[in-house]
């Protein structure tokens, strides 16, 4: 059905297309152009105070406004039904995005009136006392509201300029010198309409979240949350390749003039399948031993947590019990390059050091702390806190690389030495990472009950010390496991 207009709905078009120029531009120009803000110091408690109040208001009532807005914007113009030919309302389309244009200047200037940042050197101070008010915190605000506005918003805003205008053309096919679009070009239109609005409202969301945490640790566990979920998936893809069936071992091709005399001397040297079955647990016993001595590490554990993920740990390495070169099944895997195979004896000569460092993630990001005799200093600065995350970042991305690569030679039965090179690498900088990881994290981690060891003989072991050295021996032990699963995997394969 085509809706013919009069003088006054294409005006009123013309008006609407306007607005969506005007308030794109404009804020292409609030959020390019803002100076930077110096703070001349510490701030005041009143100060603190009312950048606080600020704080709130982004999060309780202007997001939430501004996701309401985008929502109905959507609904005025009437393009969710792609079945049906749209008739947007124009007028309730204006008055919406005036509503949006003044609650995008309340975002600005309450972004900026919370902006912390630190003065110029030499007079730079830490912002240890300032809480919420961080000026890491501020700005990563300000980069967010910076990605919704310029990747979201003002696309949507210029989608919707295209969408009235063809909408027009379509229906007054006299007004343009140019042909109507095509219903599938129209369509797609509606669809980068709808699409547009949906991540503007995921992007909200993820803002309002990040304004609502309380404290250095649940920033941790926000930033940290998508990585160890990775982690997770990685570990769990990795088990499930572990635990499929391979081919039996090729065996070597022998001369026609070769006696059954040595034929019965190989086979009298030829391990036995209990042997074998028994070499296998040995091995898997290091997982265990590595996992279940990782209690004292990252902060105190919470026991009925600690106690799920050792069983999800013994559940997984269950799996690594039975001898899988029994099987006849072919996986694909190479005669002549048994490539396959030796990725599952690495992979599990891996899991101890995967595993402990999962833990470890686990432990940090802890939403349970109230057993937890550890937890991150409140005094730590903006610049002492991104130093830690970028050491964690840096540990959980070479895990999440080092697992990768294994789940891609196992898949593709095949390796070369760049490769193989890399994979050395990224096996070779995990102690350096984890260690390093520990020591920042230990530097700024506070006992919860300062009484409590204060009380204790001075010359008593510190637990805090102890479970620290005690998971930092685990790990060499675990990349030790490591070393020389890739020594084993390099005979293999290449020699």
């Amino acid at each position: 059905m085509v809706h013919r207009f009069d003088p006054e709905t294409t005006q009123t078009v013309d008006v609407v297309v306007d607005a969506l120029h005007s308030l794109a531009c404009k804020l292409t120009r609030t959020y390019s152009n803002k100076a930077a803000e110096y703070s001349q110091g510490g701030i005041s408690p009143e100060e603190s105070a009312r950048r606080k109040t600020a704080l709130v208001e982004i999060s309780t009532n202007l997001l939430p406004c501004l996701r309401q807005q985008l929502t109905d914007l959507l609904a005025s113009l009437d393009i969710a039904d792609l079945e049906r030919v749209p008739n947007p309302r124009l007028l309730a389309t204006l008055h919406i995005l005036k509503k949006a244009g003044v609650t995008l200047d309340q975002i600005s200037h309450a972004t900026r009136s919370v902006t912390l940042s630190p003065p110029p050197a030499p007079s730079r101070f830490e912002d240890h006392d300032c809480g919420i008010l961080k000026s890491y915190r501020s700005a990563l605000l300000k980069s967010a509201i910076s990605e919704l506005i310029d990747t979201h918003l003002c696309s949507l805003f210029n989608q919707t300029v295209l969408f009235l205008e063809h909408w027009k053309s379509a229906n007054n096919p006299g007004l343009s010198a140019d042909p109507p679009p095509a219903e599938h070009d129209a369509i797609e239109q509606r669809k980068k309409i709808i699409s547009l609005i949906a991540l503007s409202n995921k992007s909200i969301e993820h803002l309002i979240a990040w304004l609502q945490l309380g404290n250095d640790s649940e920033v941790l566990r926000y930033i940290y949350k998508p990585q160890i979920g990775q982690l997770n998936s990685n570990l769990a893809e990795l088990t499930q390749r572990i635990g499929l069936p391979l081919p039996p071992v090729p065996k070597k091709k022998r001369n026609s003039g070769d006696s059954d005399d040595d034929s019965q001397s190989d086979d009298d040297h030829a391990p036995s399948d209990h042997q074998s079955k028994n070499q296998n647990n040995s091995s898997q016993s290091k997982p265990d031993q590595a996992e279940r001595g990782s209690g004292g590490g990252g902060g105190g554990p919470d026991d009925d947590e600690e106690e799920e993920e050792e069983e999800e740990d013994d559940d997984d390495e269950s799996e690594f019990d039975s001898d899988y070169s029994e099987s006849n099944t072919s996986s694909g895997q190479s005669e002549d390059m048994p490539v396959r195979r030796a990725t599952v004896e690495l992979a599990k000569e891996s899991l101890p050091m995967i595993k402990l460092i999962r833990i470890f993630f686990n432990k940090i990001l802890r939403t349970r702390s109230n057993k937890a005799p550890f937890v991150l200093d409140e005094r730590i600065s903006s610049g002492e806190l991104q130093a830690l995350m970028d050491r964690l970042l840096t540990l959980i991305e070479t895990l999440n690389e080092f697992v990768s690569i294994l789940l891609s030679i196992y898949d593709e039965d095949d390796l070369g030495e760049e490769e193989f090179d890399r994979l050395w690498r990224k096996s070779s900088s995990l102690p350096d990472a984890v260690d390093t990881s520990l020591l920042h994290l230990a530097f700024h981690l506070v006992p919860v009950d300062d009484q409590h060891l204060t009380a204790q003989d001075p010359l008593a072991p510190n637990p805090f010390n102890t479970c620290f050295f005690e998971l930092r021996e685990r790990l060499g032990c675990a990349a030790a496991s490591i070393r020389w699963g890739l020594s084993f995997f390099s005979q293999t394969v290449f020699d």
